[in-house]
């Protein structure tokens, strides 16, 4: 099992924009390296590829990645044949740029200094464009925040979002997921050992790298010690959205681990009435788009129909705000999504629109059967249900990306979540997020972590997942700040759930299931709310859930 796998694993249109854009055949300039020179001294290299015909200036098509330049610069050389120049920068601290590397803290600088430097040089006509998936993604939002005029556009993929509601904090949640990420970029080229998976149980956490890698990762050790909101404050973009009022276009999938990020910038920059920005979400993972995707994953096929020409969909998009080109992207829908179970695509004016139904489920904790709790549209007061969560007993957990099917095992006897179902569909029925859940819950400890996952439960009580779990740190409840709980008071936190659109069929059911753990993708919460980078013992926690807990979803028309 890879730890980070969906971290670092990087035929619609006609005419013009139809398939192959990607030259192949070596026309494509070689690039030239340069030094660029940050506010602070520090020198990140760059590579520059300005087209052969044409000019003397010409739009730029911008990307920052750590991964090391030369491969992206080889994978975008493309766009010069299409009239670009093509720039792409190793991040500070990385490839051959100089500087530490401290992942989104410098981002937002930088990439406000590179621009300039761009906006200066003579074969730029003053319109830029950034594209890159995951970091790549997310160092697109930190440099728009810097509110550089020359950034005309971004196609943002599978992008992250805050560092405490992503990456390395998940809803104040440290991802051990991460811990393979940090190792691989601190010792760039060098194999890590054969794992032993039970130091991953390891406290503190800021042991784990020394027992799992046999190497202190300094990088690991810092993120444990940054476990508040204020310590990412230069790494924080959703409210620096509202001054970023160019065209977005956001891409993201149901199985990609940063669709909930994707889905906040997305709502960040609805909510400040920007214009232009647009949504394409797929059956995909976490993926850089640079390759054919499958149609088949974790045992689901979705045919055909779900393989778009990406290249043909970028290039379009780039040529209309970079080059004014009058080729429909403006008359486009701004929200394309792949429903699964229909395995068809739909097209939206809004997500969700005025049109959608609104659903609210609420929790009927009066009555169980086979372990399952029913969802009621109406609520049922004063009824609470509960499980117990042990920290030394958590296992590990395979997630679907992980695995051949997307199953969910669920065993009768266990005491450790709650599942809750609605009753059988009447008929075929698609719904979706962008969908959220109001837990009212009290716990008996300080802190426990809360998991929701959505499931599609068939008749004979399998369990087949749409997406990630979505969560929140108990501490964390009001998404804003730290506070421990207070045992035996009820308090109510929003949890948003990862984007989805699916078909249920006629007699399957909407399951929901609340855990404590989602290990080894996040760390063992232990119970105490001690510090993370110094807690070395744990408390089982009870956590006991009431039945005015609202579940809200949306119907989806299909136009």
């Amino acid at each position: 099992m890879n730890l980070a796998r969906t971290v670092l694993s990087f035929a619609f249109l006609s005419g013009l924009y139809a398939a192959e854009v990607r030259s192949v055949n070596g026309s494509t300039p070689v690039p030239s390296i340069q030094r660029v020179r940050m506010r602070d001294g520090i020198v990140l290299a760059t590579s520059v590829r300005v087209p052969e015909k044409g000019g003397p200036s010409f739009p730029v098509i911008f990307l920052r990645t750590p991964y090391g330049k030369e491969y992206e610069a080889d994978q975008r050389a493309h766009y010069t044949v299409q009239g670009y120049v093509v720039v792409v920068q190793d991040c500070r601290g990385t490839g051959d740029s100089e500087g530490r590397f401290e992942p989104y803290l410098h981002e937002k600088q930088d990439g406000y200094d590179a621009l300039d430097w761009i906006s200066e040089q003579t074969w730029c006509d003053g319109n830029v464009g950034m594209i890159g998936a995951s970091y790549s993604a997310q160092v697109q939002w930190l440099a728009a925040a810097s509110g550089h005029p020359v950034l005309k556009t971004l196609i943002p993929q599978v992008s992250g979002t805050d560092p405490f509601f992503d990456v390395p904090f998940d809803h104040g949640i440290l991802k051990l997921s991460m811990i393979e990420w940090a190792y691989k970029l601190t010792f760039p080229g060098r194999e890590p050992p054969e794992y032993i998976w039970s130091k991953l149980y390891t406290l503190p956490v800021t042991r784990i790298d020394d027992e799992f890698f046999g190497v202190n990762v300094p990088l690991w050790d810092r993120w444990a010690g940054m476990d508040h909101p204020d310590d990412w404050k230069a790494a924080r973009f959703l409210d620096d959205m509202r001054n970023v009022d160019i065209p977005a276009l956001h891409v993201s999938g149901n199985w990609d681990v940063e669709a909930l990020s994707t889905q906040l910038n997305w709502h960040r920059m609805q909510a400040y009435g920007h214009a232009d920005q647009h949504l394409l979400f797929g059956p995909w993972e976490h993926t850089g788009f640079l390759d054919l995707l499958p149609t088949t994953f974790s045992g689901n096929d979705y045919g055909e129909a779900s393989r778009l020409d990406f290249e043909a969909i970028w290039l379009k998009w780039f040529d209309h705000w970079l080059k004014g080109a009058d080729n429909g992207v403006e008359r486009d829908k701004p929200v394309r999504l792949f429903i699964t179970g229909l395995n068809a695509w739909v097209e939206l004016d809004h997500w969700p629109d005025a049109d959608f139904k609104k659903s609210f489920l609420h929790f009927d904790l009066a009555h169980e059967a086979d372990h399952f709790h029913a969802l009621e549209p109406t609520p049922a007061p004063g009824h609470t249900s509960g499980y117990t969560y042990v920290p030394d007993s958590v296992k590990l957990n395979m997630d679907p990306e992980f695995s051949e099917t997307s199953l969910y095992t669920r065993h009768p006897d266990r005491q450790d979540e709650i599942a809750l179902i609605t009753a059988a569909f009447e008929e075929d029925t698609v719904i979706g997020g962008p969908a959220y859940l109001d837990l009212v819950f009290e716990i008996d400890q300080p802190d426990v972590d809360l998991f929701v996952l959505l499931a599609e439960m068939d008749p004979a009580g399998n369990l087949n997942v749409l997406t990630h779990p979505g969560k929140v740190r108990g501490m964390f409840r009001d998404n804003a700040s730290l506070a421990s709980m207070r045992p035996g008071v009820f308090e109510t936190t929003r949890i948003d759930l990862f984007p989805f659109a699916h078909q249920f069929k006629k007699g399957n059911r909407l399951a929901v299931i609340v855990r404590s753990d989602w290990f080894p993708r996040y760390i063992r919460n232990t119970g105490t709310g001690l510090p993370i980078e110094s807690a070395t013992r744990t408390r089982s926690v009870n956590v006991c859930i009431a039945s005015e807990s609202e579940l809200v979803l949306y119907g989806i028309p299909l136009k």
